[in-house]
């Protein structure tokens, strides 16, 4: 009686939490919503300056087929062609952009709370995610016609397909991890730091340097099946 009683508040308990969460996103994703709508006629998008011109400018030349500059990428690379991707599917529309940015910055927050349940508790991860929701800087980039969002978003899915892989033991989480490095690697380079300390992570899981390493690789293979690519590109042209 007492096992069953404890399954059934086990239960009620995932419940409760997960209609909390559902209202916590529904939560991000109005207050991004709301703040793209009061932007919209705002000089925020009228005019476009600076790096959000040229990622602006150069997706319009990717997606009317002219290919890219003739020189190697002078900006990061993932930010043109995410443009250039909804340029050629819908038009050049910088508030689809932008409202994609918005279902992302809400799946960040759902990741947050992934972390925080798998780290601590659900009780964490719940009050993570809140304040990832209303947190004005996050719901600004989510806004913004800029490299951090799509950063936070990739950089979040590596922590947690990590943390998935200490759960479960599937290198199959460190691929997955290294491809969203990858990708948070074309947006910026500066993540590759964490990339090359993740080894004393591993070891500190099992304390086993040959096991530390080979998990390293899984992870190294993900994000070069991402850099290769652009790597090679750059080589041909510079």
């Amino acid at each position: 009686a007492i096992k069953k009683s404890q399954i059934i508040m086990s239960i009620l308990s995932k419940i409760k939490h997960t209609h909390i969460l559902i209202a916590i996103l529904t939560l991000a994703l109005g207050i991004r919503l709301i703040y793209l709508y009061q932007i919209s006629d705002s000089p925020l998008l009228e005019v476009l300056l600076i790096d959000s011109h040229y990622y602006d400018q150069t997706g319009k030349i990717v997606a009317s087929g002219q290919g890219t500059e003739e020189r190697i990428f002078f900006m990061n690379p993932y930010y043109t062609y995410y443009l250039a991707l909804i340029y050629t599917l819908i038009g050049h529309s910088w508030i689809t952009a932008l409202f994609i940015q918005a279902i992302t910055g809400t799946i960040s927050c759902a990741l947050i709370y992934g972390m925080g349940r798998l780290l601590i508790s659900p009780a964490v991860g719940i009050i993570a995610a809140a304040l990832a929701a209303i947190y004005g800087t996050l719901v600004f980039y989510d806004g913004a016609l800029l490299t951090a969002n799509p950063i936070v978003f990739y950089n979040l899915i590596s922590l947690y397909c990590l943390l998935l892989w200490k759960e479960k033991q599937k290198p199959i989480y460190l691929i997955a991890a290294g491809l969203a490095l990858g990708l948070s690697t074309t947006g910026r380079g500066l993540i590759l730091m964490f990339v090359v300390l993740l080894p004393i992570w591993f070891y500190l899981q099992n304390q086993n340097y040959r096991t530390a390493i080979t998990n390293w690789i899984y992870v190294l293979i993900g994000i070069f099946c991402i850099l290769i690519p652009v790597g090679l590109r750059n080589w041909s042209i510079g």
